[in-house]
């Protein structure tokens, strides 16, 4: 009986070489784990709803993962484990991050009434006046110059932040923000399902098209993804759909956040971190048209997400295993 029973759990377990691929630290699982299931809920969402994803943009996106990914597995048959995981992590990282936003897609064609009154009320307690605000902010012609690019860094934010941390031997806090960030996009891709929102500038009736308002043209865009989806007009998914879908909480507040707590793990980094994130926060408002609620909401989302990462990441790589 002892023989069968260790028998079935090794049989339970990864085999070495595929646990070895995926990465040294045990802290990287929980990543794995999640990242496969995302994968499973979007290709189940898009069967359920009858959407398809254009296959172009289906390669153009995952053959430089795989790319990313296959180079992980090289440096790791080379004798360079450190790089390996970071490769694999920045794999881990987009593709969650790629099929979280393809998720939004069927999550939007099957969402229910707009949320923006209930926002922008959120907005009038809390006495925030939103126009106002992009007045003064638009009105310094250099501010665009700054917010603009700072707006767009969030995708190569976290690979600098994971390449640091990889660098300095902080393979717990790297698998972290990764889970974190998966966990913190996911989080806001089911708002698009459950308080799906249009934004600031249809509940102010702003012209999109007025020079000042450089998100005006993302703001368009927006509105009629969302009602193409939701009235059922939209079946095939097409780099010229490509735009954020979620409103509350705004991801783009969470992800700076979650970098800003990867960067502090380093001295010299967080110096950097702070103010940059800082001007991307106050760029959600408004290169990214979000409510001051959407902005926080972002914050709790990034705080619960980090205690959710910290804990699964720590548990398993505490955990012994199996003999």
């Amino acid at each position: 009986m002892r023989l069968q029973a260790g028998a079935a759990r090794r049989l339970a377990q990864p085999p070495a070489r595929v646990t070895a691929w995926l990465g040294t630290s045990r802290a990287a699982r929980p990543s794995v784990a999640f990242l496969a299931g995302l994968v499973l809920l979007a290709c189940a969402a898009f069967w359920t709803t009858g959407l398809s994803i254009d296959r172009a943009l289906l390669l153009s996106v995952s053959l430089p993962i795989a790319w990313i990914a296959g180079s992980s597995a090289l440096l790791r048959s080379r004798g360079y484990p450190a790089l390996a995981d970071y490769f694999l992590a920045v794999a881990i990282l987009a593709s969650g991050s790629f099929a979280a936003a393809m998720l939004s897609y069927p999550f939007a064609a099957a969402s229910g009434a707009y949320v923006d009154g209930a926002l922008l009320a959120a907005d009038q307690r809390l006495g925030f006046d939103w126009p106002r605000l992009m007045e003064r902010i638009l009105a310094e012609p250099a501010a665009l110059d700054v917010l603009f690019p700072v707006y767009n860094a969030i995708g190569l934010q976290p690979a600098v932040v994971l390449a640091a941390l990889f660098a300095t031997r902080r393979e717990s806090a790297a698998w972290t923000l990764v889970m974190s960030w998966m966990l913190a996009v996911t989080v806001s891709v089911a708002s698009v399902l459950i308080a799906p929102a249009l934004g600031p500038f249809d509940a102010f009736a702003i012209d999109a098209r007025a020079p000042l308002y450089i998100a005006g043209n993302a703001s368009d865009a927006h509105r009629a993804v969302l009602a193409s989806l939701r009235s059922g007009e939209l079946h095939h998914i097409g780099r010229a759909h490509l735009i954020g879908l979620a409103t509350i909480p705004s991801f783009h507040t969470a992800a700076a956040l979650i970098c800003v707590w990867g960067a502090v793990q380093i001295r010299w980094l967080w110096v950097l971190a702070i103010p940059f994130n800082a001007l991307m926060i106050l760029a959600t408002i408004t290169v990214g048209a979000h409510y001051l609620v959407d902005i926080l909401a972002g914050i709790l989302s990034a705080g619960a997400c980090l205690v959710v990462a910290r804990w699964s990441t720590a548990a398993n790589a505490s955990r012994r295993p199996h003999p």
